[in-house]
């Protein structure tokens, strides 16, 4: 497995080079080099022993944080050899840095890693013609998360890189595909911080912290309701995974490591049966559920409750745009049927009953937060066909989504 670690983490820089000899081709470059390194590091994610190359160790996690990056380059459209090339190089970058020492904190490597992470996806913005803002919010992410890796106290970490996860998110949910690049990073980082913590007498206010984070999350989720349901809910089981990553209770940081896991896959795949990649980790969180029993818990249950409902309400799809069941898709479908999760230290005894439990619990929230069922709630009536394309008096119109498609600024935001 050595010679394919080094093939995994040459190839990105190959394809990079490759992307601005032959700029005609570079987007085909790009996706075809992230497709091959995200296959090639799911199979050391399922491997059992480590790969290693000298002072390179890579454990399970950040292979498959390797890989998630991999194929969301692979579900975005490049523009120009520079997005390319600046989406290939965050492949190496990403894993080399995460592989040099990886049971540390203060994390240094990772820390700098993020850091061009975080450039590389501004760069990448900067490209596609994204605001200024979006391209700080970027940056400011990476710095974050940086921040928390390189202090000794880690319940500052754990704070910090939630922080900088929040802030991920935030510029995923209102800029689109290139920020999303920071996402596996921000979550490898809190779950390289969460375990070096230590139990406390008194209150966790490294918790409560955790929980006004995924707050706010909602309140931008909330915000950006004009996008479909496909991007929302994902990037709201983003913030989950990473307030599970946070805890505690270390089957909860298993279930938030494969949560977080299935989100990538479902903000890849753009398909409604995508989202069907949440449901182990969701499982699994709901068969932990039982071991948190701390104020600090409930206060973070609480705030997931939120979070999750904001990531319901809006949009269900895009105007004029047809979800494609693509490749992608297929992958996230699989993920959920096939429970192939040995990375993720999940136990998978029980997981009929929870996949059970897990069912009767989120089939309400989806069709609660269905805007046909809030139309009918609103007449008081039933439903009767499709609504009337027509304003209806006080009935506020949602905002126009952001085009998929297009020249200039608003099309390459798109993913």
């Amino acid at each position: 497995m050595t010679a394919l670690l080094l093939l995994l983490l040459a190839a990105p820089v190959a394809g990079a080079a490759a992307a601005f000899v032959v700029p005609d081709r570079a987007a085909r470059t790009c996706h075809l080099v992230a497709a091959a390194v995200a296959v090639g590091w799911a199979v050391l994610a399922a491997q059992d022993d480590p790969a290693t190359w000298g002072d390179l160790v890579t454990d399970p996690r950040i292979a498959a944080a390797a890989a998630g990056t991999a194929l969301l380059v692979v579900a975005t459209r490049p523009h120009s050899a520079v997005a390319s090339g600046a989406a290939l190089l965050a492949l190496t970058v990403l894993p080399a840095t995460a592989a040099l020492d990886p049971v540390r904190l203060p994390d240094r490597r990772l820390a700098a890693g993020i850091v061009i992470v975080a450039v590389l996806a501004a760069v990448r913005l900067w490209s596609e013609r994204a605001p200024r803002m979006g391209q700080l919010l970027a940056v400011l992410a990476g710095v974050v998360i940086a921040t928390g890796l390189v202090g000794e106290q880690a319940d500052e970490a754990v704070a910090l890189t939630v922080s900088g996860a929040t802030v991920a998110v935030v510029a995923a949910a209102v800029w689109g595909a290139p920020g999303r690049l920071l996402l596996p990073a921000a979550l490898l980082a809190v779950s390289r911080a969460a375990p070096a913590r230590e139990a406390t007498d008194g209150t966790d206010w490294a918790l409560l912290v955790v929980a006004v984070l995924v707050a706010v999350a909602a309140v931008v989720l909330h915000a950006a309701r004009a996008r479909p349901v496909t991007e929302r809910l994902p990037l709201a089981a983003v913030v989950v995974a990473a307030a599970l990553l946070a805890g505690d209770v270390v089957e909860l940081r298993e279930a938030g490591a494969l949560l977080g896991a299935g989100a990538v896959l479902a903000l890849a795949g753009r398909h409604p049966l995508a989202l069907l990649a949440l449901l182990p980790g969701a499982t699994a969180a709901f068969e932990s559920l039982g071991l948190a029993d701390q104020p600090e818990h409930a206060a973070v249950g609480a705030a997931v409750l939120v979070v999750l409902a904001a990531a319901t309400t809006g949009a269900v799809a895009p105007a004029g745009d047809r979800a494609r069941f693509g490749a992608l898709a297929a992958l996230a479908v699989g993920f959920a049927v096939v429970p192939l999760w040995g990375w993720a230290g999940v136990d998978l005894e029980g997981y009929r009953t929870s996949l059970a439990v897990t069912a009767a619990v989120a089939l309400p929230v989806l069709l609660l937060g269905h805007p046909a069922w809030r139309e009918t709630a609103r007449r008081g009536g039933t439903i009767m066909g499709r609504p009337s394309s027509g304003a209806t008096h006080g009935t506020a119109r949602l905002p126009e989504p952001v085009p998929e498609t297009g020249q200039g600024q608003a099309g390459a935001l798109a993913p």
